[in-house]
């Protein structure tokens, strides 16, 4: 069952006209995505669809909100398909950038 009234509460900008477009569109956006049944990567390639729309048509306003959830949407896909970081990579890791800041350092 798709949620109409999934972003009560939450302001998406300051002008009352521009929250309204941006709340629409989002629940525009949720229901393609819940018709269609996508996965990350098809929620991204959407959402890139409306923000070449939103800049076609010139609403600037509205595509620093879409932006931002793209960003968000990025990076939960990216960090699961990551997974999760051995802890030796993660030490290795740490004792290459400490080495590599005292050398900058140290010069």
């Amino acid at each position: 069952m798709f949620n109409i009234k999934r972003y009560n509460g939450k302001r998406f900008h300051k002008d009352e006209s521009i929250h309204k477009k941006v709340e629409a569109l989002f629940l525009l956006y949720d229901k393609r995505v819940h018709d269609s049944k996508l996965n990350y990567i098809g929620r991204i390639r959407l959402m890139n669809i409306f923000i070449d729309d939103l800049i076609r048509f010139e609403e600037y306003e509205v595509v620093l909100a879409f932006k931002e959830r793209k960003f968000r949407k990025y990076g939960k896909w990216r960090k699961e398909r990551r997974g999760k970081v051995p802890f030796r990579l993660r030490l290795r890791l740490a004792r290459f950038k400490t080495n590599r800041l005292l050398r900058k350092y140290l010069k």
